[in-house]
């Protein structure tokens, strides 16, 4: 049971972390999205209208790798104490996290469709 205890305080060290990667990935997302609709419009491309979505995207993808990296080198130092066996068990914050997102994603489109 401390082990599960250990690891679940383990991946709570990692959530602002995990968070910032998850803001990263819907950066890019709504960022690419945002240009494909621009490029894709009857009006034709702008350059003053693409130029937020591609910073957007831009800045998406930026935060997205430095916290990915900062992430595996903060878990690098922290699985040097944690034996073997604690490395194959599944992250309980993580799913938390996709089935809270799943949730909410699937409400939005309750209410979106509705």
């Amino acid at each position: 049971m401390s082990d599960l205890l250990n690891q679940t305080k383990s991946e709570i060290r990692h959530l602002p972390l995990m968070l910032c990667k998850l803001v990263g990935g819907i950066l890019v997302v709504v960022g690419a999205a945002g240009l494909v609709l621009i490029w894709t419009g009857r009006s034709g491309p702008l350059l003053s209208s693409q130029g937020p979505y591609f910073f957007s995207a831009l800045l998406g993808i930026v935060l997205f790798l430095r916290s990915s990296r900062a992430m595996a080198r903060s878990k690098k130092s922290s699985l040097q104490n944690v034996s073997p066996r604690n490395e194959q068990r599944v992250s309980i914050v993580a799913w938390s996290l996709l089935l809270l997102l799943v949730m909410v994603f699937l409400l939005i489109t309750y209410f979106v469709t509705r």
